[in-house]
């Protein structure tokens, strides 16, 4: 199922009117094309265009809220609650939290792998093991 995308009407009140958008899209139209206030009926509800404080996306709505609620928006784009200090550092695009999340089978794998890794160790420990000495560090061989 598609969902519509929805616009917020926001009232001076602070009352909010969420539509679809082609039905916004239709009321932005009239309301740029008046002279002065006017009463509109919306879904039975009747009001007055000079209350009207804007149309906004849901993000724009969402932020208005948190902004309400105290926290503010950093310079690096995460959120603090209010009373906070950020201490954030630029994360480098490819260490997103989306581009470090693992799947429940690349976290099983991980462990084996671990597993793995400590049954060589164990079983290395016991065992000695000699380097050629062409790859020892600083050896002068070719």
């Amino acid at each position: 199922m598609i969902t519509k995308i929805q616009l917020c009407i926001q009232m001076r009140s602070g009352t909010e009117l969420w539509l679809d958008e082609d039905r916004i899209r239709r009321i932005q139209s009239l309301l740029e094309n008046i002279e002065s206030s006017k009463f509109l009926n919306i879904d039975g509800q009747t009001i007055n265009t000079a209350d009207i404080v804007g149309i906004f996306d849901a993000k724009t709505m969402a932020e208005l809220v948190r902004r309400k609620n105290g926290e503010h928006l950093c310079k690096h784009g995460v959120w603090h609650k209010r009373g906070d200090v950020c201490d954030c550092r630029p994360i480098p695009e490819d260490q997103t939290p989306e581009r470090l999340s693992l799947s429940n089978d690349q976290e099983k794998n991980i462990e084996k792998i671990k597993e793995m890794t400590r049954i060589l160790i164990e079983d290395n420990k016991s065992k000695s093991i000699k380097i050629n000495p062409a790859y020892q560090k600083g050896s002068n061989k070719s």
